[in-house]
């Protein structure tokens, strides 16, 4: 499986290529061989020291394993939307949001996750427009709670509550988070937390603000 060739066309362009699943295809890590393993740990060293550089402050220390099972999730949700086959069972076993059986996401491993993750948005707003209503959508929904540093411009239940304490914690990721929100004008994410380091940039900076977000701020200012 070309899960390296992935990632890189992924963090690339964002276009990828990848091959329709069938209904009895086995859709976990042991589908992959080590050499497919191997190559994909070594590319996303590369994209790491890349990306880390592009970012403010100090990011994480990059956590391998998580950042292998955020790429293998992206890869089997980018198969998902095109294969129709596929059972919905499979499809939840496959996106499954914790690698690590009910731990808290950490600085470290959402960052790694993020590395291919954060086009999570895309692959939801694909699926949507493909086949409103299809069982992938929860699946997305689910990771998108999960792992909120990558799914900024998901639609998510306004009552669901994010742990956002990793991410908040961690200058350079609260700084990146921000900026999405911003960004991507997305006033679901503005809970009180976000808002408390969200405001005085506004503040400071009105024209940061689209309209939904500008919209919120002023009808319910803190």
């Amino acid at each position: 499986m070309p899960l390296a060739r992935f990632l890189r066309q992924l963090t690339d362009h964002g276009r990828v290529r990848v091959a329709v699943l069938e209904a009895d295809d086995p859709c976990d890590v042991r589908a992959f061989g080590a050499e497919a393993i191997g190559e994909l740990h070594d590319t996303l060293t590369a994209i790491d020291a890349i990306y880390r550089a592009e970012l403010p402050g100090q990011a994480p220390t990059l956590d391998l394993p998580s950042a292998r099972w955020g790429t293998i999730v992206m890869f089997r949700a980018c198969q998902f939307v095109i294969s129709r086959d596929v059972s919905e069972p499979s499809i939840r076993r496959a996106l499954a949001v914790d690698p690590d059986r009910g731990s808290p996401p950490t600085a470290s491993r959402s960052y790694s996750v993020d590395l291919a993750m954060r086009f999570l948005p895309d692959v939801f707003a694909l699926a949507q427009s493909r086949a409103p209503g299809d069982p992938l959508l929860e699946s997305i929904e689910a990771l998108a709670r999960a792992w909120p540093l990558s799914s900024v411009g998901v639609s998510i239940d306004p009552t669901a509550t994010l742990d956002l304490r990793a991410i908040l914690d961690d200058a350079s990721l609260r700084t990146l988070y921000l900026d999405r929100i911003i960004g991507r004008d997305d006033a679901t994410r503005l809970s009180a937390n976000v808002r408390q380091h969200l405001d005085p940039l506004v503040a400071d900076n009105p024209n940061l603000a689209g309209p939904r977000i500008a919209q919120l701020l002023e009808a319910e200012p803190v």
